[in-house]
């Protein structure tokens, strides 16, 4: 019976301290509050105790969030032309402890929820692609999309990169939107005119900086 009971009490003790015992994967930091303070665990394994700690989960994973503007609801340009645009952002919370638990307490118990980065970053990001598009000229854009995902990356600032990484940004889609999309208003007059001739000639030609009378703005405005 002793033998017995010893067996039973040493199964008891491991099975207890398997469920106290949390083992932390490559893809995910897990943040522990409670006694002891706020601790951080990359790799390896945690004691979490009922009733004495919390824990969440921070996704470690690389998040892609994507700004896409289109029709009219598209981007202008700084010469008021109207652009299509799918801007894709890559970001990352760094594996470092600092950054891990500034992320837990933006992100709380969401922190492994795909959309909680969206919810967080989506509406500046939109902010940051707009200020892009609208700081330099359509040709100069529709020559190279890759400036639009640049610039709108350094738009977003250093504020969020002390727990969020920016691991890259690219330009899925950027060109003029169909017509059909288009009401026929004095703001979208110029766009409708160069996709007019785009559809005549076969190709885009922009002049730098030039309204749809020829006539050059100088501080690079809309004019409708």
């Amino acid at each position: 019976m002793l033998v017995v009971g010893l067996a039973l009490l040493a199964g008891v003790v491991v099975v207890a301290w398997r469920r106290v015992l949390v083992k932390v994967g490559p893809d995910r930091a897990l943040v522990r509050t409670g006694r002891g303070g706020a601790c951080c665990f990359l790799d390896g394994t945690a004691v979490v105790l009922p009733l004495v700690h919390n824990h969440l989960w921070i996704s470690l994973q690389p998040v892609s969030l994507t700004v896409g503007r289109r029709g009219d609801d598209a981007l202008f340009s700084r010469d008021c032309v109207r652009l299509d645009a799918r801007v894709e952002f890559v970001f990352q919370v760094p594996a470092n402890r600092a950054a891990v638990l500034a992320a837990a307490c933006c992100l709380g118990p969401r922190g492994m929820a795909a959309g909680a980065l969206a919810e967080l970053l989506q509406d500046k990001l939109e902010c940051c692609v707009r200020s892009a598009a609208a700081q330099q000229y359509a040709h100069v854009l529709l020559a190279a999309p890759a400036e639009l995902a640049r610039a709108a990356a350094a738009e977003l600032g250093e504020e969020d990169r002390s727990w969020l990484a920016l691991r890259g940004a690219q330009a899925l889609h950027l060109d003029l939107p169909a017509a059909d999309t288009l009401p026929p208003e004095p703001i979208n007059r110029k766009t409708l005119e160069i996709i007019a001739t785009r559809e005549r000639e076969g190709n885009l030609r922009l002049p730098p900086n030039a309204d749809s009378d020829g006539a050059t703005s100088p501080d690079g405005r809309c004019r409708p």
